[in-house]
């Protein structure tokens, strides 16, 4: 991995909420041993042909799951983003559009990674971001995250700022809105 790290193991980069994974790809092209969450199936799904195309596949694994603190999350799609009607729970009608919602897997960071160090962690979970964090609470304990990349809505900062202190993270870099970064 060509970012430095004060580990003597392979470089951990963890991408929360990987969406296309445009981080993803980027931190394994780098060399990083990069960990991609993502719960919705058919951008999973793109990911891991993106890995593929790119010959990635070996530095960059890829999971179907919600990160929180929670033991089930609900998720909601607009009925345009849901492909495969085998994943929808339920659908209704709102306002003219349907509206789907399945319960997507959902674990917590703290189980999957019980001794790793994690050099670095973007968290992107659409205003779930205090749950992703809590959800690591062990490994922000016991300082095993070097780095935090957030993103997050103006209205969440404060809970997410609060989490990363008491964890002894230092704000690196926070914008009005948007993306923040907080390190050891």
């Amino acid at each position: 991995c060509t970012l430095s790290a004060p580990v003597e193991a392979s470089p951990l980069v963890v991408d929360v909420g990987a969406h296309v994974g445009f981080f993803s790809l980027f931190m394994a092209s780098q060399g990083c041993q990069t960990l991609a969450f993502e719960p919705q199936t058919a951008l999973v799904a793109s990911l891991k042909t993106s890995a593929c195309l790119n010959g990635l596949s070996n530095r960059l694994t890829v999971k179907e799951a919600a990160i929180t603190n929670d033991t089930r999350l609900n998720m909601y799609y607009d009925g345009m983003f849901v492909r495969d009607q085998r994943l929808v729970d339920t659908c209704e009608a709102a306002g003219g559009r349907s509206r789907c919602r399945r319960v997507a897997s959902s674990v917590g960071l703290d189980n999957i990674y019980p001794t790793d160090i994690i050099l670095l962690a973007k968290i992107d979970a659409s205003g779930m971001e205090e749950k992703v964090l809590r959800s690591m609470d062990s490994l922000l304990a016991d300082q095993r995250v070097l780095n935090i990349v957030l993103n997050y809505h103006p209205q969440f900062l404060g809970q997410q700022a609060s989490v990363c202190h008491q964890r002894g993270l230092r704000p690196h870099y926070s914008a009005r809105c948007g993306c923040g970064a907080w390190h050891r």
